[in-house]
């Protein structure tokens, strides 16, 4: 029996983004549900601050339906599926609002967002689609601000990349920045990582980092990079403390 006084939040890992004329729950770019008119209707009360009941009766009276036996088996069950697909939790206590809604009901845009904040590279990778290297440019960071900031409420996950993103000059403005309305995702090469704070790194939502090779001289060999197998390791092991 569902206790009407749990406060429904929205999962931790989900954000809510309308993508055409639906909502959908989001986890990552394959993790998308759709959600239907009263699924919709019931996660946009669920802002931490109503209990079971109150977005209920609040259903009811927008509705003009009467409470009954039948219409709360009905409902205990749309809640049952919303958390078993991991779209909701429940608390004992009142939460901060996690309620995050991008996107716009009737528009097409997209949950995710990469942006290229730079063509410089510090390797010399065969299979690289941008023939990046040291000669590249960087997105200038006032620029970068105006699409963040004009995007914000549109995209709710954000990825960097280069060329190398950790050759901008502004990297730890840039991921900061980020930070403050995206889920943000780090696309790197890992060779200067250790150079970003760890408490930085720790705010990032991923970060993918390529290794191109198993030994010292096939991935210097392809990179074109002396000890880049021995640096890049080092800094997965940095960012991921206590991974064995």
């Amino acid at each position: 029996m569902l206790d009407r006084n749990l406060i429904p939040i929205i999962h931790k890992k989900r954000r809510l983004h309308y993508y055409g004329e639906k909502l959908h729950a989001c986890n990552n770019a394959f993790d998308m549900i759709p959600l239907n008119p009263l699924q919709e209707e019931f996660v946009l009360l669920s802002n931490g601050k109503r209990t079971v009941s109150e977005i209920y009766l609040c259903i009811l009276e927008k509705y003009n339906i009467i409470d009954t036996d039948k219409n709360w088996e009905l409902f205990s069950n749309l809640l049952a599926k919303l958390y078993d697909s991991k779209i909701i939790d429940f608390s004992n206590n009142i939460q901060e609002d996690r309620l995050f809604v991008s996107g716009e009901k009737g528009m097409l845009f997209p949950n995710w967002m990469l942006i290229e904040i730079t063509s410089k590279c510090n390797f010399g990778c065969p299979h690289c689609y941008k023939e990046a290297g040291k000669n590249g440019k960087n997105l200038e960071f006032n620029l970068y601000t105006k699409i963040v900031e004009k995007m914000k409420t549109k995209t709710s996950n954000l990825v960097i990349t280069g060329g190398e993103p950790l050759l901008h000059p502004e990297i730890k403005e840039i991921l900061l920045l980020a930070g403050k309305s995206y889920k943000t995702h780090l696309l790197t090469n890992g060779y200067l990582l250790q150079n970003i704070p760890i408490e930085i790194l720790y705010k990032l939502e991923s970060i993918q980092i390529s290794l191109y090779g198993y030994d010292e001289d096939m991935c210097s060999a392809f990179t074109g990079m002396r000890n880049s197998f021995e640096k890049v390791c080092a800094s997965i092991e940095y960012s991921t403390p206590g991974l064995s």
